[in-house]
C-alpha cells in the first residue's frame, strides 16, 4: 500500500488500498478499503466495510460496514452498523454499535451504546456503557460514574465499584455524568471471583461473591463464599 490521501476539502474515495488516509475536511468512502492508517478529524462516511492497522477519530464518522483495526482510539463521534473487532480499542468518546465487539482489549471512558455483545479479554469502563448483549470478558472492571446497564456480564474476575475520584473527568466524562452515584443494571453476572457496588440485577452466580453497599440483588447462587454488607439487599440465598 503506498496512496497516501490527505482530504482536507470534500472528496468522494473509491474502493481500494491505501497507506494513509487523513481526513479535515469531508470524506465520503464507496466500497471496502484497506489501509494502515486513518485519521479522522472531520468527518467521514463509509459504506463498505474497514479493514486497518490503525483507526484514529476525534471528529465524526460513521460506517455502514464493519469495522477491523488493530488499534483503534476514538475521542470523537463513531458509529459502526456492523461488528467491531481489534486488539486494542480505546473510547473517550461517543460510540454506537450495530453489531458485536471483539477483541483483546476495550477501554471506555465516554458514552457507548452497544447493540450486540461484548467479547474481549480485558474490559475497562469508567465513562457510560449501554449494551443490549452480553459483556464477556476474562477482567471487567467498572467504576460507576453514571448509570450503566447490560443484559448479562460474565468474566473470571468481575469488579464493579463505586467511583471515589473527585478529579477533573475529563469532557466527553462530565457531559454525561449525572448528578448521583453511579449505578449499573443487569439481569445476570455469573463469573469466579465477583465483587459488586450500586448493583441492580436478577441473578448474582459465582465462587467468590461480594455484595456491596447500595446492591440490591434478587438471588445470589455460590459455590465457595458470599458476604453482604449491611446495607446491600439479597432476597435470595443459595450455596450451589
Amino acid at each position: 500500500m503506498t496512496i497516501n490521501l490527505n482530504i482536507n476539502s470534500i472528496k468522494m474515495v473509491t474502493a481500494g488500498e491505501y497507506d494513509e488516509i487523513n481526513v479535515s475536511g469531508i470524506c465520503s468512502i464507496t466500497g471496502d478499503i484497506k489501509a494502515n492508517l486513518i485519521n479522522v478529524s472531520g468527518k467521514m462516511d463509509a459504506e463498505g466495510d474497514i479493514s486497518v492497522e490503525h483507526f484514529k477519530s476525534s471528529g465524526m464518522s460513521t460506517i455502514e460496514g464493519s469495522l477491523k483495526a488493530n488499534t483503534m482510539k476514538s475521542s470523537g463521534k463513531t458509529n459502526v452498523e456492523g461488528k467491531v473487532e481489534g486488539n486494542d480499542l480505546e473510547i473517550s468518546g461517543m460510540l454506537d454499535i450495530d453489531g458485536n465487539i471483539t477483541g483483546e482489549r476495550l477501554k471506555l471512558s465516554g458514552y457507548s451504546m452497544v447493540d450486540g455483545d461484548i467479547e474481549v479479554d480485558y474490559f475497562e469502563c469508567s465513562g457510560k456503557i449501554e449494551s443490549e448483549g452480553l459483556i464477556n470478558a476474562d477482567s471487567v472492571n467498572i467504576t460507576l460514574r453514571n448509570h450503566c446497564s447490560a443484559q448479562e456480564i460474565g468474566g473470571k474476575t468481575i469488579a464493579i465499584l463505586e467511583d471515589q475520584k473527585t478529579e477533573n473527568k475529563g469532557l466527553f466524562a462530565s457531559l454525561f455524568t449525572e448528578n448521583r452515584k453511579g449505578t449499573l443494571s443487569c439481569n445476570l453476572i455469573e463469573g469466579d471471583e465477583i465483587h459488586l457496588e450500586n448493583v441492580l440485577c436478577e441473578t448474582v452466580r459465582g465462587k467468590n461473591i461480594s455484595i456491596g453497599k447500595g446492591c440490591i440483588i434478587e438471588k445470589v447462587e455460590y459455590t465457595d463464599t458470599i458476604e453482604i454488607i449491611e446495607n446491600a439487599k439479597v432476597n435470595e440465598q443459595i450455596k450451589i
